[in-house]
C-alpha cells in the first residue's frame, strides 16, 4: 500500500502566497492585511488545487479550504524566517550601523528606586540635587539618548 501526501501541492501552495506577499508589501496597501490575503489566497489555491490535483492532501473542500488557508499563512513564516537569517539589521535595509537616538521610557523611569534615578540622571549630565522625583523622570525623559552602533567607534583598533 503506497501513501502519497500530495507535499508538494502544499509547499506550492506556500510559495505562491509567499510571492503574492511580497508583491502586496511592495505597495501601497499597509502591511497589516498580508496575513489576511495570502490566507484567503492560499483557501482559494486550496479548493483549485483539491479539484484539479490528484494528489491533493485533502479529499473534501473543507479540508482542502484548511489547508490552503493554512499553507497561505505558512507564507508569512517563511517570509520571518528568511529575514531572520538576512545580517541583522535594525531597520529593514539598513545594516546596524551609525548612531541611533531615542528616549528612556517615562514609565521605566518612574518605577525605578528613586536613589538608582538619581544616579542615572547624574550619569547623564542631569543634576538630581534639590529636584522632586517628578522633576528628575521628566527631565531624563526628555533627553535625547543616543547608541553608537558601529562596531569601529568606540570599539578596539584594529589599525
Amino acid at each position: 500500500m503506497e501513501f502519497t501526501f500530495g507535499i508538494g501541492s502544499v509547499a506550492a501552495i506556500t510559495v505562491i502566497c509567499w510571492l503574492i506577499g511580497l508583491i502586496v508589501k511592495a505597495s501601497p496597501l499597509n502591511d497589516k492585511w498580508i496575513p489576511c490575503i495570502v490566507g484567503i489566497l492560499g483557501g482559494l489555491v486550496g479548493l483549485l488545487g483539491w479539484r484539479v490535483m490528484p494528489d491533493f492532501p485533502a479529499t473534501e473542500p473543507v479540508t482542502a479550504l484548511a489547508v490552503g488557508i493554512v499553507s497561505g499563512l505558512a507564507s508569512t513564516g517563511v517570509h520571518q524566517i528568511y529575514k531572520q537569517l538576512k545580517a541583522p539589521e535594525l531597520i529593514e535595509g539598513e545594516p546596524l550601523t551609525g548612531t541611533v537616538t531615542g528616549h528612556l521610557d517615562r514609565a521605566q523611569l518612574e518605577a525605578m528606586d528613586f536613589n538608582n534615578l538619581k544616579r542615572l540622571a547624574a550619569s547623564l549630565g542631569v543634576n538630581p540635587n534639590n529636584l522632586k522625583r517628578d522633576e528628575v523622570v521628566a527631565a531624563v525623559a526628555a533627553l535625547d539618548i543616543s547608541i553608537c552602533l558601529d562596531e569601529t567607534e568606540g570599539g578596539s583598533d584594529n589599525g
